[in-house]
């Protein structure tokens, strides 16, 4: 035993690390509690502060403190180390950081030297990108958040990374295990190429694998003149490159330390902080997450390249059993959130929706101002009062509500384990439809479970939007529009109408489906949208339309490039760089006027 494991153990005791994730009662000498590495009814799981010992008689399993972590954390040895000498306050010299007798061990230490040592080269890179460090600050990331999170940034070569990781001593084959350089045949290259890079992090706080975010040099402002071109490309490497577009995000595919399915983005440091509060928060991306974070919610995690798993939320499970998903406010985010919370549901935990505004995520109400988030996570509602209150308010009467809640709602009251809990939501729905609760269990033993049936009609419940962000936002427009016309509030709709109406374009279908947007613009601001909130929607309305318009033109150039016309393509790029000034203009004012805010 080195010395380090018994410094540890000296100062750690085994019930206060066990009871981070089991409640456990006293019993003779030693605790029970239920084992959390199986379902159980009566406690099977007994642990032995004399002896630094547990046991489950339940499912065999048994150890100390590093095995106990290495299980629950989903950890080796040497992350199980790492994870409880920080809680002691132990100081890990070299030798002490070893490896129990493991035939992957070598392997695995050579796979988290390589991920470190990227980790390193994509930030010194950042450093360097004046453009790509400009972008991240338009995006709203203080510098703190870029450090603590160690982004960085992949060049837009070929071999740059493969280059300097053989610098290092560090073997081809590695590279490519830890999937930073992509192997084709006989031809190998970085994986990741012109991206924003935002490393991943097990319980440990090790580099395991990496998301990529991809970074257009033109329509983020800048000329890529730090690009490596020098290096001339083969027509093998030609014929390696993908033909299609790039995707927006690129992840690293799943190595020997790397199980999408089972990490969680910003798991290492949310952790305390979600065992301090008593819940969790869930958002879809890297942005999403680093944003809350730099907002206060530090208890928030993000999936890594995968949609939510059982797996993801078990972990989170042993944490708490209360979790809110802040999926973005789209027809998409919306679905997955639907989906990711009736398994959350069906394995008891208490859930909630925060219903964020149409057309944005966590990042954006962020950027505009950290209350909005904290107002929108106040808001939650629990999964069923939240499509029950959907479904009720959608101005469906008769036969169609009751086909509503027959196909949106009992679905997921279908899911929840707990009989009393079920019940009330049953009492609940037999009062708004005006029936007595037996008719309600009825048509319930009826439904399947939301996870068997999928509620396809949940998302139409709460809401139907476009899918682009620039449609969203009109559609939002439009409706505060005509709802104030409605309203007659000729004093609001003198001093946004101009603005608005040259951005709306004549929509026949927006005729078919007026009451429906006067009714999301009255359900989603009420009393509370101001002249300024809606002059603000104008300019991400602006803004958005001027992206569209600069990501046509890049696909135009490449076009041209492609075809060698060299003049069309000339033109085209300096119609991106105004379109760039343009929005770098409206960004601009956009601060300034959040800073004479805060003044």
């Amino acid at each position: 035993m080195s010395k380090a494991v018994e410094q540890i153990k000296e100062k750690l005791n085994i019930l206060d690390i066990i009871g981070t994730y089991v409640k456990l009662v006293k019993a003779g000498s030693g605790y029970k509690g239920k084992c959390p590495f199986h379902n159980e009814k009566t406690p099977s799981f007994s642990v032995s502060p004399d002896r630094g010992f547990y046991y489950c008689f339940g499912c065999g399993a048994k150890g100390d403190i590093f095995t106990f972590v290495e299980q629950i954390e989903g950890l080796d040895f040497k992350g199980a180390l790492i994870e409880l000498a920080d809680r002691a306050g132990v100081k890990l010299f070299k030798d002490d950081v070893r490896q129990r007798e493991d035939s992957t061990s070598e392997s695995k230490d050579g796979l988290y030297e390589t991920l470190e040592i990227a980790a390193d080269y994509f930030q010194d890179n950042l450093k360097r990108r004046g453009d790509a460090l400009e972008y991240l600050k338009r995006r709203g990331l203080d510098d703190a958040s870029v450090a603590n999170w160690r982004i960085g940034f992949a060049e837009d070569s070929w071999r740059s990374l493969q280059a300097y990781l053989k610098s290092k001593k560090i073997p081809e084959k590695l590279a490519v295990d830890a999937g930073l350089v992509k192997q084709s045949d006989n031809a190998t290259y970085d994986r990741f190429r012109s991206r924003v890079m935002f490393p991943i992090f097990d319980s440990a706080g090790r580099v395991v694998g990496f998301s990529g975010r991809h970074f257009d040099a033109e329509i983020a402002g800048g000329k890529g003149a730090n690009a490596d071109k020098s290096e001339p490309v083969s027509s093998k490497e030609e014929a390696d490159k993908p033909k299609t577009e790039e995707p927006k995000y690129l992840n690293t595919p799943e190595t020997a330390v790397f199980k999408k399915s089972e990490i969680l983005y910003g798991y290492n440091r949310a952790k305390t902080i979600i065992k301090k509060y008593d819940f969790s928060i869930i958002v879809e991306g890297q942005m999403d997450l680093v944003l809350t974070h730099q907002a206060g919610y530090q208890n928030t995690v993000a999936t890594s390249g995968t949609a939510l798993t059982d797996s993801h939320l078990k972990i989170l499970n042993r944490l708490s059993k209360r979790v809110v998903f802040a999926f973005d406010g789209d027809s998409a985010g919306l679905k997955a959130a639907l989906r990711a919370a009736a398994m959350a549901v069906s394995m008891g935990m208490d859930v909630k929706i925060c219903p964020l505004p149409l057309g944005t995520d966590p990042a954006d109400l962020v950027r505009q101002n950290p209350i909005l988030l904290k107002n929108a996570v106040a808001a939650s509602k629990n999964v069923v009062d939240f499509l029950s209150d959907a479904v009720f308010s959608s101005g469906k009467k008769g036969r169609k509500l009751i086909d509503a809640v027959t196909a949106d709602i009992l679905p997921f009251v279908k899911s929840v384990p707990n009989k009393i809990e079920q019940s009330q939501y049953v009492s609940k729905l037999g009062e708004r439809l005006g029936v007595g609760q037996e008719a309600v269990y009825e048509e319930l033993a009826k439904v399947s479970s939301y996870e068997t049936s999928g509620a396809k009609n949940a998302v139409t419940a709460v809401s139907r939007e476009p899918s682009t962000r620039g449609g969203q936002l009109r559609r939002i427009l439009r409706g505060l529009v005509l709802w104030k016309e409605s309203l007659h509030d000729d004093e609001f709709l003198s001093k946004i109408k101009k603005q608005a109406d040259s951005l709306l374009k004549e929509d026949d279908d927006a005729a078919n489906i007026k009451e429906e947007l006067i009714f999301e613009a009255e359900k989603f601001y009420g009393d509370q949208i101001t002249v300024n909130e809606a002059l603000s929607l104008i300019k991400d309305l602006e803004r958005e339309m001027l992206k569209e318009d600069a990501a046509i033109l890049a696909r135009q150039l490449k076009e041209s490039e492609t075809a060698g016309d060299k003049d069309r393509a000339a033109k085209l790029l300096e119609s991106i760089h105004e379109i760039s000034r343009r929005i770098d203009k409206l960004e601009n004012k956009a601060v300034e006027s959040i800073n004479n805010k805060s003044k």
